[in-house]
């Protein structure tokens, strides 16, 4: 068992891994929650509960700022059809634009 399984406040330790970059399914797999969306939504939760709404909408939009800089980077690539790897960007494209999406 790792040292964050260790931790007896497994919400906290499920925020812990998910800002190191951790997957859901990672945090399902070493926290042993049962199915990853049960670990998303135990870390919304608890995210929730530590920051009130309007820090949360001051998040979204920097995250926003962020996915929309790194849409412009690949952009040209993904409009471009003689691009070596047009497809690979477009794919790049299409994920940031899911991405923001379900930040709104």
């Amino acid at each position: 068992m790792s040292e964050v399984a260790k931790v007896s406040n497994r919400p906290a330790a499920a925020v812990a891994l998910r800002l190191r970059g951790a997957t859901y399914q990672d945090i399902c797999d070493t926290l042993g929650y049962e199915t990853p969306g049960i670990a998303q939504r135990e870390v919304e939760k608890t995210l929730a509960a530590l920051a009130p709404p309007e820090d949360a909408d001051m998040l979204r939009s920097v995250m926003d700022a962020r996915l929309e800089k790194l849409l412009l980077s690949c952009w040209r690539m993904a409009t471009d059809p003689s691009s070596n790897d047009h497809l690979g960007y477009v794919r790049t494209a299409l994920a940031i634009m899911e991405r923001s999406a379900r930040l709104r």
